[in-house]
């Protein structure tokens, strides 16, 4: 079972996310909290669903409505991304939890998966240290 939060508290996301993601300095600002879009890029993270699928709660002044367009979490998700909001966010999380992390037993994507005949036997080098091992001991 996955331990990673599909949603999170206000008071989490003031804690432990607010405090690396870009915000309005001036012009628009959201009515909505910006906790809310966050949880709604987590779903969309978690779910891999098109950005027009978020289940959208109802604006409480117009109950037929959505509260938000997926537009408006596009875009946030949007600007985090290239601002690097996103990956300051990561690398903060991974920070947090450094201590615990066990690398025997961390897995970032296939290339961990033993090749059924072998990658030496077809020519491929073997690899020392894998680049995941790099990165996370740069942290």
């Amino acid at each position: 079972m996955s331990t990673i939060p599909t949603s999170i508290t206000e008071e989490q996301f003031e804690r432990h996310i607010s405090p690396y993601l870009s915000k309005a300095k001036r012009g628009f600002v959201s009515s909505i909290p910006l906790y809310k879009i966050f949880n709604y890029i987590l779903y969309w993270l978690h779910t891999g669903c098109q950005w027009p699928q978020l289940p959208m709660s109802a604006d409480p002044q117009e109950p037929d409505k959505p509260e938000l367009s997926y537009h408006a979490v596009y875009h946030h998700y949007r600007k985090w991304s290239k601002d690097g909001s996103l990956k300051q966010v990561w690398q903060q999380s991974i920070e947090t939890i450094k201590a615990d992390l066990k690398m025997t037993e961390l897995n970032f994507d296939g290339s961990h998966i033993p090749a059924k005949k072998g990658g030496e036997a077809g020519g491929l080098p073997r690899a020392e240290e894998s680049e995941n091992e790099q990165h996370l001991a740069a942290l």
